[in-house]
């Protein structure tokens, strides 16, 4: 568990990175002390990981030594437990296995109508391929909820590019955190193996867009986002061992995220600054 960055160099990106977290806590009336608690829970959490890991026991003591929480702390939250997050990526999943696995598309390399009705119909065997374990009706639900879908006849067209959890406060904001936990890992592997194949991270920054153009500007990124997600797709469902079966593999899998995102703000915005002063008692 050593680091591979200096911890000045550590402390100065975690002040960085934590004010957007402190942005939005404030927003939402969430005070030091709610925050510091979700924080705990974080550490013991990541800790017992990390401690796994190498093998070793994650007992109450080591992880308190980990982790700088305190003993009695990690032994009410490790009582306590916590709620595993939704799997984010399911209906992404069921999407994306939709678009690239040949089973389900037309003449044209276009998702088809999928059959509805029986046991043995396409929606279904659709989510078997993504899952056993999942119910049909329960992703049809939110695969309607989200207007991906739409029904014609007694057949399912698919309506939706992606899934974007639009609408959706605690799916969205688990989508962003997955996103985020996804970006830590690539910049991690870039500085810690920069002699290997990088991750791609990369930004593109313009900071004197005239107003007028954002309406279009917004609309061209989302359209020109989504086609670019869309030759992904293509490209790796070509490796994907669930849509391709017939490949010989018997190493690891791996899974490969890419993201992209866009947003349009007032160019002094960040530029803000507060400087804080003595405050005497009254």
């Amino acid at each position: 568990m050593k680091s591979i960055l200096p911890r000045s160099v550590v402390l100065r990106a975690l002040s960085r990175l934590i004010a957007p977290l402190v942005r939005f806590s404030l927003k939402h009336s969430i005070k030091l002390q709610d925050f510091i608690e979700v924080a705990k829970h974080s550490y013991v959490n990541e800790a017992g990981k990390s401690i796994l890991s190498t093998e070793e026991e994650p007992t109450a003591a080591r992880i308190a030594l980990v982790s700088g929480v305190h003993r009695k702390d990690v032994t009410r939250i490790s009582r306590e437990g916590s709620v595993l997050p939704e799997d984010l990526s399911i209906v992404a999943r069921i999407i994306g296995q939709w678009r690239g696995d040949l089973r389900f598309l037309d003449k044209s390399g276009r998702p088809r109508i999928l059959s509805l009705e029986g046991q043995q119909s396409d929606f279904k065997q659709l989510v078997g391929i993504v899952s056993k374990e999942l119910n049909a009706g329960i992703i049809l639900a939110e695969l309607e909820r989200i207007r991906a879908v739409k029904r014609i006849g007694s057949g399912l067209k698919l309506t939706s590019p992606a899934y974007m959890p639009i609408g959706d406060s605690r799916k969205g904001l688990d989508f962003l955190a997955s996103d985020i936990e996804d970006l830590f890992q690539s910049v991690e592997e870039n500085l810690s193996n920069p002699n290997q194949s990088l991750n791609l991270h990369i930004k593109t920054v313009f900071d004197s867009i005239d107003e007028k153009a954002i309406p279009e500007i917004r609309h061209w990124l989302l359209r020109e986002g989504s086609k670019f997600h869309t030759h992904v797709e293509k490209y790796l469902r070509e490796y994907d061992t669930d849509i391709n079966p017939e490949i010989d593999s018997h190493g690891s899998k791996y899974r490969i995220a890419i993201g992209s995102f866009s947003r349009c703000e007032l160019s002094n915005t960040s530029k803000m600054a507060f400087k804080p002063k003595i405050v005497k008692n009254e």
